[in-house]
């Protein structure tokens, strides 16, 4: 019902679009030696088990780019709106 929002928020395209930046190029990590823990050897395999797609690199900077001209047009239109009813002094 309200699963959409998640997409207004800079935090979601932010956190997975550094996510793929830092895991995406890390070709070995040594595993733990508990056997309780899985091993993740790569870093496309720590991506993939997150749940994150390295093709949504694109639209994860669209979305902040998106979200960050809105804000500020926002936020413009705001104190042009405010300054009209009284003096910005």
């Amino acid at each position: 019902m309200i699963g959409w929002m998640k997409y207004l928020s800079h935090f979601y395209y932010g956190v997975e679009a550094i996510s793929l930046t830092q895991w995406k190029k890390m070709e070995k990590i040594e595993c733990s030696l508990d056997p309780e823990e899985p091993c993740l050897s790569t870093g496309m395999m720590v991506l993939e088990k997150y749940g994150y797609n390295i093709n949504h690199y694109a639209v994860d900077c669209f979305g902040l780019i998106a979200i960050f001209v809105s804000s500020h047009l926002a936020g413009y239109l705001a104190i042009k709106n405010r300054s009209h009813q009284q003096p910005v002094y």
